[in-house]
């Protein structure tokens, strides 16, 4: 896992058009702390109906999270749909 940042000029947390974001999209597990926050946030901006997903590689790791947070939500007392900050930390 490392941190990876596109070019200046790509749009979103994870870019179309960029090979390494693309795997990122594909596997949570390739993703950096900061980034599963930054998507987690978007993740709980877009699910409560305040925008929508940049790209097409954001909007796939997002739903991935968005399942997570079901399972959070119908396994464990906790509330997943907070900001990641209070999630992580519980």
């Amino acid at each position: 896992m490392s941190v990876h940042t596109c070019l200046p000029g790509h749009v979103g947390i994870l870019a179309d058009g960029c090979d390494r974001c693309t795997q990122q999209s594909r596997s949570l597990l390739e993703l950096d702390v900061e980034k599963i926050g930054r998507l987690w946030d978007k993740m709980i901006e877009v699910e409560r109906d305040y925008g929508g997903y940049a790209t097409e590689n954001e909007r796939r790791a997002c739903r991935a999270l968005y399942h997570v947070a079901l399972g959070i939500e119908r396994l464990t007392p906790r509330n997943p749909w907070r900001p990641w900050i209070e999630v992580r930390d519980g």
